[in-house]
């Protein structure tokens, strides 16, 4: 009988194959056992008794002389008497948001597990008109948590998006329908006992106004459903809608975490994500009306990038931390610190010749908003989001009350994301991640950060690819030349 191209008489491929299908399938065995192992016994959370291809050119913005006057965040808001503080208590608790869909936010959670006290993955989605729920699979975080030497709490989002829109109609229909509302609860109820969730964050935005009504009545009615299960439930509300009563939905949670950005959005015209006067005179109207002890304040660290065409502006798009970062490097712009609203942004022209505006929430950003909330020390901060985060971040959260150091964001890490310049299937690395460096300027009357310069941006992995001859094809060929096929092979690819 012929021999085939591919095979392999000695049998030494197929020995070395059987192995390696032998350490795959061992490694998933393993990788189930300790994810089951994690249902058998339901997270708590934590104890309060804590431990301490582009061508871009930049556009130069004229910064015209500003006369003295009283910036909106040189008056730090002080709380007034704190019914109680978080006793023994001597650092806040970190809560983080996690995506599936986002490889990054997958590898900032392996990085950061550890940091972590708290994690909310939207894995839970509304689906249907009758309570109905769509829980995600995804084994790779389950195993990173699982892992981890003092894994978080898990608390999924319960969210009301589909096909990248916050569907209104559905969420309120499941809180005001008694059917729905029941069926929603007690499917709840069933995944947290078989995947050992400890609890749930609702996530439900764009509510109606009947909705936001009929909302602490549902909330009550779940904590009914989940507390004797040793579950909790925490709910998101907005930062800045006075149309949600706050007190009545903190008293129907075991905790409320207060979205503190999108003052600009995706939307509206640019601006800042979380200027520091918009989030100062918030945090008063909010945090200074509720218990700390049952609040967790949610920062952003992420960017918006608005088109103009024309007179008009399109909708923004969402960027990371590091996609800003590798935009301003393309584009050769100096990141600008706006001294109002005590946020980083810039403008650059894109590869259409059309004008560009991104504004972008980092770590110094992260810095001011912590050190301005520490003084009416709420439960915990959250960051949204785990992937879009700069690395900075992270030496901010998990510190004591007020004992952040604004030195220590100094140092800017390089990023993992990659950037493709040209085109083709050829590929090859021209840069690896390379760290930046900012200069700070401390105001002396609040200790925030009233200055930022990025001396070196840092950089991700650039990609060069090569190779695109439009009609062309390129073919690989495993184990050749072989002694008779090839020659046909290439016969046949001659006619």
């Amino acid at each position: 009988m012929a021999g085939f191209i591919f095979h392999d008489p000695s049998g030494r491929r197929g020995r070395r194959a059987g192995l390696a299908v032998g350490l795959v399938l061992a490694t998933i065995a393993a990788v189930g056992a300790g994810f089951a192992a994690t249902l058998a016994l339901a997270p708590r959370l934590p104890d309060l008794q804590l431990k301490d291809p582009r061508v871009l050119s930049a556009l130069h913005e004229e910064s015209p002389h500003k006369k003295l006057r009283h910036l909106p965040w040189t008056r730090v808001p002080r709380p007034g008497v704190l019914t109680s503080a978080i006793s023994g208590a001597q650092r806040p608790l970190t809560m983080a948001f996690y995506v599936s869909y986002d490889s990054n936010s997958r590898q900032s959670l392996a990085e950061h597990v550890s940091k972590i006290d708290v994690v909310s993955p939207q894995w839970v989605t509304l689906n249907g008109a009758a309570g109905d729920i769509a829980v995600a699979d995804d084994p790779q975080a389950n195993a990173i948590i699982s892992a981890a030497a003092k894994p978080p709490s898990v608390l999924p989002s319960i969210i009301n998006i589909h096909d990248g829109e916050w569907d209104s109609a559905q969420a309120s229909f499941d809180i005001v329908n008694p059917f729905a509302r029941r069926n929603l609860i007690a499917k709840l109820v069933d995944q947290a006992q078989k995947r050992g969730f400890a609890g749930y964050v609702f996530d439900l935005e764009s509510l109606p106004n009947d909705a936001v009504k009929a909302y602490p009545a549902f909330l009550a009615q779940a904590r009914a459903a989940l507390r004797p299960l040793g579950r909790e439930v925490w709910v998101t509300v907005p930062f800045d809608d006075r149309a949600w009563d706050l007190k009545a939905i903190q008293a129907a949670t075991d905790t409320v975490v207060l979205m503190a950005y999108d003052e600009h959005w995706l939307t509206s015209d640019p601006g800042p994500p979380a200027s520091q006067g918009w989030f100062q005179s918030n945090l008063v109207e909010t945090l200074g009306k509720m218990d700390p002890n049952r609040t967790i304040v949610a920062l952003g660290s992420y960017g918006y990038n608005w088109v103009k065409r024309g007179k008009t502006w399109d909708s923004a798009e969402a960027e990371t931390f590091h996609e800003s970062t590798v935009i301003a490097n393309d584009s050769g712009v100096d990141i600008d610190f706006d001294s109002d609203a005590l946020t980083p942004h810039f403008s650059y022209e894109d590869e259409n010749g059309l004008t560009n505006e991104l504004w972008f929430l980092d770590a110094v950003t992260l810095y001011n908003q912590v050190k301005v909330a520490n003084a009416f020390m709420p439960r915990g901060y959250a960051l949204w989001r785990l992937g879009s985060e700069d690395p900075g971040v992270w030496s901010v959260f998990g510190r004591g009350y007020g004992r952040a150091e604004a030195a220590d964001l100094q140092a800017v890490p390089g990023g993992t994301d990659v950037d493709f310049d040209g085109t083709g299937e050829v590929l090859k690395i021209t840069q690896t991640p390379k760290p930046g460096k900012r200069s700070l300027t401390i105001d002396k009357d609040t200790g925030l950060i009233s200055g930022e310069h990025y001396d070196v941006i840092p950089s991700a992995y650039i990609v060069q690819r090569y190779g695109a001859h439009p009609g062309l094809i390129a073919l690989t060929f495993d184990d050749g030349p072989h002694h008779k096929f090839t020659k046909q092979i290439l016969d046949i690819l001659n006619e």
